[in-house]
């Protein structure tokens, strides 16, 4: 019971950080002239992350019912986004700038 409660919270906010990659990355495609184009693909990146992860976990409880492993699909997606994410941005996107 609280398995499926705990999936059902998760795929609500995996679906969401979903959406939200999604809208940042068409955003900073619109202004490419003034983003940097790894900022692009490293959201890209998280955002193929992201997807598989849920779509991996929404198929794993429709084919076999497993709310537990399902959860922790979720939660690997997320934190694999998060880290590639922070990995990204502060490594490879060149130094941060103070103004």
């Amino acid at each position: 019971m609280i398995a499926k409660l705990v999936f059902y919270a998760l795929a609500v906010i995996s679906s969401l950080l979903v959406l939200y990659l999604l809208f940042i990355t068409s955003d900073n495609l619109q202004k490419l002239p003034y983003t940097k184009k790894s900022e692009i693909i490293i959201f890209i990146i998280a955002l193929l992350i992201m997807a598989a992860g849920t779509i991996i976990g929404i198929r794993q409880v429709n084919y076999y019912s497993k709310y537990a492993t399902t959860n922790i699909i979720f939660i690997v997606s997320i934190s694999i986004a998060f880290i590639t994410i922070l990995i990204g941005l502060l490594f490879f996107n060149g130094p941060i700038k103070w103004n």
